[in-house]
């Protein structure tokens, strides 16, 4: 298993235990420690999918 260093926190994490968010438009790691972001990239189109709908009968 890789694990790695926040430079932040110094927080020892895996790939795993990092959190996802997309900041404008890019797609980023976050340390779940600190809020650090780690890495960031440009959000394909085709990878993104929208929310599905979710239908509540009452």
């Amino acid at each position: 298993m890789i694990r790695i260093v926040c430079p932040g926190c110094h927080a020892p994490l895996s790939s795993a235990e990092l959190e996802q968010a997309t900041i404008d438009g890019h797609l980023s790691l976050i340390c779940p420690e600190c809020s650090m972001v780690l890495l960031t990239e440009p959000v394909e189109e085709d990878l993104v999918q929208p929310p599905e709908e979710v239908s509540i009968h009452g």
